[in-house]
């Protein structure tokens, strides 16, 4: 049985550290064998709000129309989110939290955890969380776990590692976190991409996306027979 995995980053830069360290997390994933896997990048993403608690989706919800009642891109990213079995996020750390495109994006998740029709469709599924910070002791713990936080309230499971990746995978976006970009020779052209530099993250985020899959793959049989009976107890409540 396939196991699909949506990779999402909330970075505004294009191909930063984060969209590197996603795409590590990835390819990872895939390592494991009947494995589809895609990624979506927030910021090309054109998105009008977060949640503007309109509770449209409590009550109007139908199996034809998109679960939020707001008109943008996140008509065509739906659909996405709701076959995947599980998800890979990554974020920069932003004042030790997740960044502001991370947390308007999931705010509008709120349709598919507390609505009449697709309620439950999250429950159950698996998210291996990444965080990518300047220096070390800035805030990606904390980052995580509100990454984490936010995972639990829409009935999902974070995947998480062992050791230093008891909340998910951190990543340096300068040498050993030092928050100091070395030194160039006079013409030389910076690295962008030092991430690629930090191998204990890198290696964090390849048990994560591994994790992931591994969850996704254990829970998916019993996710979708629970996700049934939950659809055959509201149509016949009339709430379908």
């Amino acid at each position: 049985m396939e196991t699909k995995i949506l990779g999402i980053c909330a970075s505004p830069i294009k191909k930063g550290n984060a969209e590197i360290f996603l795409d590590t997390a990835l390819k990872a994933a895939e390592t494991m064998g009947e494995v589809k896997t895609e990624a979506i990048n927030i910021r090309s993403l054109k998105i009008k709000s977060g949640c503007i608690h309109c509770h449209w989706c409590e009550d109007k919800q139908q199996a034809d129309l998109p679960p939020c009642v707001i008109k943008d891109d996140m008509v065509e990213v739906w659909p996405k989110i709701i076959e995947a079995d599980g998800f890979l996020f990554s974020s920069p750390v932003y004042g030790s939290n997740p960044s502001w495109l991370y947390n308007m994006f999931m705010d509008r998740w709120r349709c598919l955890a507390h609505s009449n029709y697709f309620q439950g469709a999250l429950d159950n599924k698996v998210v291996g969380n990444l965080a990518v910070l300047w220096f070390r002791e800035s805030g990606a713990e904390t980052c995580l776990l509100s990454m984490m936080w936010r995972v639990l309230t829409m009935g999902m499971i974070p995947a998480c590692g062992f050791n230093s990746r008891k909340y998910g995978a951190i990543g340096y976006s300068t040498p050993q976190g030092s928050g100091v970009l070395p030194k160039l020779a006079e013409g030389e052209k910076p690295d962008k991409h030092l991430v690629l530099q930090d191998k204990h993250g890198l290696q964090s985020a390849r048990i994560i996306g591994r994790r992931t899959v591994f969850l996704s793959r254990a829970l998916k049989q019993a996710r979708m027979d629970e996700n049934e009976r939950i659809r055959s107890k509201m149509a016949i409540s009339g709430r379908a």
